[in-house]
């Protein structure tokens, strides 16, 4: 079984790293110009509404417009099954037949009941009114029927078949609703962690452009005294310039993401958001061969699988029985007050045995249909294979992209104080005059690069978590039913 474990996020930056820009900006003393910076990316003057992972999770859940929509699409199959049954439930019908000849004009009415069996066996019942032979008395007649099915059309492979149809097709539509919300919850935590990487890359961007601000003033002063070049100059311009393009860009970006966001969670796309943030995601780890059995014991799509399979089979059985002959075999008796037919006074009542059919000799067709079901059988069956490579490839996949995700977090850490710790001591050797802005604006970009790429990479590592379990198929709550039924 799996455990969910949240292992703490360290800060955006480390110790080392928030040293170093006050270190940085102290030296510079100057702060950005609200000029050279754009506007954040949620505007509005309605109050945010604060969200966490979690309540973004259910909130998309409760009301996603696409997931909305499907819903519906499985009310509908629920419909589809009462509509199903209703075919074994008490019918009951009302009679009326007007009779005119040329001397005469009478009517007949009753009220008849009927209702099928699971076995194929149909039951009927009518009491009629009806005008006697001669003369215009009436009488009454009661007239019972039972109908069977012998060999083709016999006993409940056939006569819940309409039925098994629809539950196959209920059972078909729930999996998909449910896929679909597997995949919602990783749609809305890769947006969600795209949010909050992104706001953080804005931030650092900001902070990017106030270092290349104070990095451009103070260069622009040692030209004025002649202790660098104009090309040393230009550099750092261009630099300070690729700063602020940086943060325009991203934070292009980050408002393009709140509104991707709102959609997701069903609200209006200009709705102000404030996201809580998150830890890293972890789950208990699980060997290559653990997982697969696992994802085999829950995924949605292997039993969809494993359904086709058994309705292909069920569908041969009855392409056989499509070869037998279709027989009835009916009895019936009818009870009168008058003499039926006006004979005999005393023949009121009449008994029925018989046989009927309806079989074409020829049997051509039924061999076609028997030949589609046996490849539909045997497509059936690869199908099965097919996915359960398919699903070990994919499991073994995602088990190795959490596996590096985690393993290079703690890289990137390191990488970025590493680049912190240069950039710190290349500003202080150009301020001291023992080196030059070249590499102070390298130190700055490898630092940039190495922000950038943890950003990036926890956002990675909490969404291959979630990526994993819905490989494992337990991402979310599924109901026992619609999970593989192996035997």
């Amino acid at each position: 079984m799996l455990v969910v474990q949240n292992r703490p996020r360290r800060n955006a930056r480390s110790t080392i790293t928030k040293m170093a820009f006050v270190i940085l900006m102290g030296a510079f003393g100057v702060a950005a110009h609200a000029s050279e910076l754009p506007n954040t990316a949620q505007v509005g003057s309605a109050e945010p509404q604060s969200l966490s992972l979690t309540s973004a999770i259910n909130l998309a859940l409760a009301q996603n417009r696409s997931l909305v929509l499907t819903s519906l699409g499985t009310r509908s199959s629920e419909l589809g099954v009462a509509a199903a049954q209703t075919e074994f439930r008490l019918s009951v019908r009302p009679e009326l037949a007007p009779i005119i000849s040329n001397d005469d004009s009478s009517s007949v009415y009753g009220v008849s009941v009927a209702r099928k069996l699971q076995w194929g066996t149909r039951l009927s019942a009518a009491l009629r009114s009806e005008p006697g032979a001669f003369g215009n008395a009436r009488g009454e007649r009661v007239v019972v029927q039972v109908s069977q099915p012998l060999f083709r059309n016999a006993g409940r492979l056939i006569a819940l078949e309409p039925t098994t149809q629809a539950n196959q097709a209920l059972r078909s539509a729930q999996r998909r609703f449910e896929n679909q919300k597997a995949d919602l919850v990783v749609e809305v935590v890769a947006s969600y962690e795209n949010v909050l990487r992104l706001e953080q890359q804005v931030r650092a961007d900001r902070a990017a452009v106030a270092r290349a601000s104070g990095l451009l003033r103070l260069t622009q002063a040692k030209e004025r005294l002649g202790r660098v070049t104009r090309i040393d100059t230009l550099r750092v311009e261009l630099q300070h310039g690729q700063a602020l393009s940086r943060l325009e860009n991203d934070d292009a970006r980050l408002a393009a993401q709140y509104r991707d966001l709102a959609e997701l969670l069903g609200m209006k796309p200009n709705t102000p958001l404030q996201l809580a943030p998150t830890t890293v995601f972890a789950v208990d780890p699980v060997s290559p061969e653990q997982g697969v059995t696992v994802a085999l014991n829950n995924r949605l799509d292997y039993a969809q699988a494993l359904q086709d399979l058994d309705d292909a089979e069920r569908g041969t059985r009855i392409a056989h029985r499509g070869l037998l002959p279709d027989v009835n075999a009916v009895a019936r008796y009818d009870r009168a007050d008058l003499a039926i037919d006006g004979f005999d006074s005393r023949n009121r009542d009449r008994w029925l045995l018989g046989l009927s059919s309806n079989s074409d000799l020829n049997r051509a067709v039924e061999r076609v249909a028997l030949s589609q079901a046996l490849l539909d059988r045997n497509t059936a069956q690869q199908r099965i294979g097919v996915i359960e490579l398919s699903i070990a490839r994919e499991v073994q996949q995602r088990l190795l992209n959490y596996r590096r995700a985690h393993a290079e977090l703690g890289i990137l850490e390191r990488n970025l104080d590493h680049a912190a710790a240069r950039l710190q001591l290349a500003q202080r050797l150009f301020e001291a005059g023992r080196g030059d802005n070249f590499s102070v604006t390298d130190a700055e970009q490898a630092f940039l690069d190495a922000e950038s790429r943890l950003l990036t990479g926890r956002s990675d590592a909490t969404l291959s978590g979630y990526q994993l379990l819905q490989s494992l198929g337990t991402l979310t709550e599924t109901p026992d039913s619609l999970k593989p039924q192996r035997i």
